[in-house]
């Protein structure tokens, strides 16, 4: 807000109107060390009374702090470093990566809704990521060569170093991922927010709070874990506040191109 726009202020008790002064930022900003007082003038009082009318009581400013909210190209700026992190539903309400109705169908003329949503979102976020490495996890399928289920793997197979080169190179682990595992259930997410919350804290530390992590979990929109993912972001909660942005959206209803 520029300090020169005029503002109304209206007072009142309860619901009823007291009257109304005009000031500007300015004008409170440069007044705030020695103080200034402001007649309360009711209109209606005013016009009725006219010169035996004085005001409707006085407002003393007895203190004005200015605030500059910085912008997310401020925080850039000032030395924040984006990390992008992406974890990806591998359950069976997918549907079977043969069948061309999957989500998880691949196709060799056109790419499925999840790469599709990585392309979108991913392009972005690598933008403003320095080292362009983004750790990517799947949760929700059975793995070979045990045919456990897991709820928290690496796409790149590298549980020490879950790091893929860029999103072609998390789309890359993506596809040959899909080619491996068999689609399962059910869908937790609390076994990959608090990996990654671990993975953001571990980098705080390291960088003294200069990291700033974009978390992706795409699913097909079927939570099985709710109570536990709730606890997992309480838990997490002023942390996550701080150094974490969590976007879970729904790829059977994404309108990506």
């Amino acid at each position: 807000m520029e300090l020169i726009y005029s503002m109304r202020i209206h007072c009142a008790f309860r619901h009823d109107f007291i009257g109304q002064f005009s000031t500007t930022l300015r004008e409170m900003n440069d007044s705030r060390q020695q103080g200034i007082t402001w007649e309360v003038v009711n209109p209606k009082k005013q016009a009725k009374k006219k010169k035996k009318y004085t005001n409707s009581g006085t407002v003393t400013l007895m203190q004005c702090m200015v605030e500059q909210q910085p912008t997310f190209l401020d925080f850039i700026r000032g030395g924040t470093q984006i990390n992008f992190v992406v974890a990806v539903d591998f359950t069976a309400s997918n549907g079977a990566q043969n069948n061309p109705n999957s989500l998880h169908y691949i196709n060799p003329y056109e790419p499925n809704l999840y790469v599709k949503a990585l392309s979108a979102v991913g392009r972005i976020c690598e933008d403003y990521d320095t080292d362009k490495l983004f750790p990517a996890f799947g949760f929700g399928a059975r793995l070979p060569p045990h045919w456990q289920v897991s709820h928290e793997f690496a796409l790149n197979w590298n549980p020490s170093d879950p790091n893929c080169n860029g999103v072609a190179g998390v789309i890359h682990s993506y596809h040959e991922c899909i080619q491996r595992v068999q689609l399962y259930g059910p869908t937790n997410f609390a076994p990959v927010i608090n990996s990654c919350a671990r993975i953001a804290s571990d980098s705080v530390r390291r960088n003294h709070g200069t990291d700033y992590f974009v978390l992706l979990i795409l699913t097909d929109g079927i939570i099985s874990d709710m109570a536990q993912t709730k606890e997992a972001i309480v838990n997490r909660w002023k942390f996550l506040m701080e150094t974490w942005s969590v976007f879970l959206p729904e790829v059977a209803r994404l309108n990506v191109t």
